[in-house]
């Protein structure tokens, strides 16, 4: 269901796959930081936590592409003149995408024997006569020719193809078919080579339409929170005057008991107004949500799904909670060192209608931003000897630092729990290494 890589050197990037046959999904994300990432400014409040956190949605077809499947589309689309737009669009963007997955899976002589279903492809060229399927289908051809160079550039490069010889004679054929058509497949500069990179991706992006899902941002809480900080500062005004009326009555007005214990009264009134309101505005967040998504297909007005999602600072017994899971696969010497946690839910709700066919698979891509939390860890390098092949070289070595990671899937009433370390330092994320439940390694 969900799969966590490094995205980069500061980012970690989630992937969630689901099918449409559970109606309700929920996962939880819990960030276990150490006394040096913990600050007190807003680098732990949800405005700055959803700033740094990128998000993209989209749709694909389940399961590996199959030699035949490829077959049927390249036989469909033959009578495309026949097919309605949308049909045709969908089908091209399947098939596409099916080759695109074949080339970069294929290796050796599996990738030669692409070559077959790659002139099906190009011989679609006679048949499609209506002027936006061939201006489609002309964008989708410079996108599969470029993609079989690259795969058959990476496949000479690597050497692991036992016809070598046919490799070099198929980027022959398909540089002069390339020329011929106008397509780049490479560029001396590198300004070229960037302005030919983002026309493919234009490419890729019309392509995919169908399978391309908008979001739109229902009602959120604000009203609730405004509602909480009312009651919080209407608490706080109700212990002032409280405190006001009873000293006004032991002591009368204009005295200097009443003067002080206005004073006193206020100064009490505005931390009371500002704890009370964190803390319920934490409450508030743990047991609802913050954000209302609901999803579109881009082909048609029919919501598809509703996603939402929020953040708080689990505290007390709540921290305690999750302490005691890692504790169960780490010493205690590690747990020790857990200051503060971040806490993240989202929710996946399939709309009843249906809109996302069960063909479909649903992606939801999350990449989260640490380097404002890792940068307050204190750079320490220790430079070491290190004797390689008869040398000796220095070797700088970063000191680094555990972050712990927690995530809970709820999937038809099965919960499941992964426990992961994050090595980290300033310079940013090392690696990842999911911790098995029960070890203390």
């Amino acid at each position: 269901m969900i799969s966590l890589s490094i995205a980069d050197k500061y980012h970690l990037q989630f992937q969630i796959g689901l099918t449409q046959k559970p109606s309700s999904t929920e996962w939880k994300l819990h960030l276990l930081l150490p006394s040096a990432m913990v600050s007190d400014e807003d680098s732990l409040s949800a405005t700055r936590f959803y700033q740094n956190l990128l998000q993209q949605q989209r749709l694909s077809s389940p399961g590996q592409p199959q030699p035949g499947d490829l077959k049927r589309y390249c036989q469909l689309l033959h009578g495309g003149h026949a097919m309605k737009e949308r049909q045709f669009k969908r089908m091209l963007a399947d098939l596409v995408n099916g080759l695109l997955h074949q080339f970069e899976q294929a290796q050796g002589d599996q990738l030669l024997a692409l070559r077959s279903p790659l002139c099906r492809f190009l011989r679609l060229d006679r048949s499609l006569t209506a002027p936006k399927q061939r201006k489609l289908y002309k964008l989708a051809r410079q996108l599969i020719v470029f993609q079989f160079n690259q795969a058959l550039l990476r496949e000479r490069h690597g050497g692991r193809c036992s016809q070598t010889r046919q490799v070099r004679r198929y980027l022959l054929l398909l540089e002069h078919y390339a020329r011929r058509q106008g397509i780049r497949l490479g560029h001396e500069q590198e300004a070229g080579r960037e302005k030919m990179l983002e026309k493919l991706g234009l490419c890729q992006r019309i392509i995919d339409r169908p399978y391309q899902l908008q979001r739109r941002l229902l009602k959120g809480t604000q009203m609730a929170e405004q509602l909480i900080f009312g009651f919080s500062a209407a608490m706080a005004m109700a212990f002032a005057t409280g405190i006001a009326f009873a000293t006004q009555r032991a002591f009368g007005n204009f005295t200097t008991p009443f003067f002080f214990s206005l004073v006193f009264s206020y100064i009490f009134k505005d931390r009371i107004k500002e704890l009370g309101r964190n803390y319920l505005v934490e409450k508030f967040y743990s047991r609802f949500y913050q954000h209302h998504y609901r999803l579109y297909k881009a082909s048609d007005k029919e919501p598809s799904l509703d996603i939402k999602e929020s953040f708080y600072h689990p505290k007390g017994k709540k921290l305690d909670v999750l302490i005691s899971t890692l504790k169960k696969a780490l010493t205690s010497a590690e747990t020790s060192r857990i200051e503060a946690a971040w806490s993240y839910r989202r929710q996946y709700s399939f709309r009843q209608h249906k809109a996302i066919e069960q063909s479909n698979k649903f992606h939801d891509d999350l990449t989260l931003n640490l380097s404002r939390p890792l940068r307050l860890l204190p750079s320490q390098i220790r430079t070491i000897w290190q004797q390689e092949s008869q040398q000796l070289r220095k070797v700088d070595v970063h000191q680094v630092v555990p972050i712990y990671l927690i995530i809970e899937t709820r999937e038809q009433a099965q919960a499941k729990v992964k426990l992961f370390r994050l090595h980290a330092s300033r310079r940013g994320i090392h690696r990842i290494k999911e911790i098995e439940s029960g070890s203390r390694k």
